[in-house]
């Protein structure tokens, strides 16, 4: 058995109101983001339902949350940024006598309950078969159940970080740019606080169509005027990845036609591609595989797992089993 506690807000006096946690996670994912439709995709909310749910809360707060001004996105007022700041700050503040309470009354419960249900875990992670399948098999053979989003590699680390989740799958180069790209990831990693654990290893490249039609053989020819490219969106790997090698190979992304279309998995971009809209993408080899195209391969890197440090219940042990 294993107790939770988590923290819930309450404006006004009882009865009150109390506050959705979806609301924090939605200013939370605009900061990030930028934008309010990426910031509903990656929380996985309808724009209906978070434009509803930010007026709803505005009008309870009689204070505007968010500034929504047309073709420049959208960010948090100063009142929506205190009122994360606040609520980051009694998480870091209260998480770690939480954790101890719910250890303590766990065990203190144990003896007196039936076997408990699989715990359900949270699971951030970069678009891949690699996860994919392991969740599987980890969910078949163990006692966890997986509550699995897809989410970029930096964002899913991030995520980790501030304990919005218990697992998190990114990739990263197995060769240059990783030297460059290691200050980003590392800022999100203690070796004291998580574990990596490696899932596969896979080839990252230029997704083109049937044919190469555009004779596309390096990521300075994404730059010719007549090749339509689509994109990863930011906070993605294979997008952090892409973005490094660009500069290390002086092009321009400003000069490649369609660098701002963003899509949000491998396999999105591919079928793209497949049905013509654009001529080429950067992404992983199955996906171009999947949908018949052809691939330039540009660098080998790895799919790693990587999970808050927990010997109280197994978490890691069991996993790597």
């Amino acid at each position: 058995m294993h107790i939770n506690f988590y923290i819930r807000w309450r404006l006004g006096s009882a009865p009150g109101h109390d506050i959705d946690p979806d609301l924090f996670r939605l200013l939370r994912a605009i900061e990030e983001e930028g934008a309010l439709a990426g910031a509903t995709r990656s929380t996985g909310m309808s724009y209906r339902h978070a434009w509803g749910m930010l007026r709803r809360w505005e009008k309870q707060f009689q204070s505007p949350l968010v500034e929504l001004e047309r073709g420049r996105g959208a960010r948090l007022t100063p009142f929506g940024e205190k009122l994360l700041q606040l609520d980051q700050a009694l998480g870091n503040r209260l998480r770690e006598p939480l954790s101890r309470l719910e250890n303590e009354f766990s065990a203190s419960l144990t003896e007196y309950a039936s076997p408990s249900p699989p715990r359900r875990l949270r699971v951030l992670a970069s678009h891949g078969m690699a996860i994919q399948q392991f969740l599987e098999l980890a969910a078949a053979q163990s006692r966890f159940e997986f509550d699995h989003q897809t989410c970029g590699s930096l964002d899913s680390l991030r995520a980790l970080a501030h304990g919005r989740c218990e697992l998190a799958g990114f990739h990263f180069p197995l060769e240059e740019p990783n030297s460059v790209l290691a200050k980003q990831y590392l800022r999100w990693l203690d070796a004291g606080r998580h574990w990596l654990l490696l899932l596969a290893t896979r080839r990252q490249g230029i997704m083109v169509q049937p044919g190469n039609p555009k004779r596309i053989q390096t990521l300075a020819d994404l730059a010719k005027r007549s090749v339509r490219f689509i994109n990863r969106q930011r906070g993605s790997g294979t997008r952090t990845i892409l973005d490094a090698l660009l500069e290390q190979s002086r092009t321009r992304s400003s000069e490649i036609s369609g660098y701002a279309h963003e899509e949000f998995t491998h396999d999105a971009v591919a079928a793209i591609i497949a049905g013509g809209a654009a001529h080429a993408g950067f992404g992983i080899e199955a996906a171009a595989a999947r949908f018949g195209l052809e691939f330039v391969p540009v660098l080998r890197e790895a799919y790693v797992l990587a999970g808050s440090r927990a010997p109280e219940d197994g978490l890691a042990g069991e996993l790597a089993e």
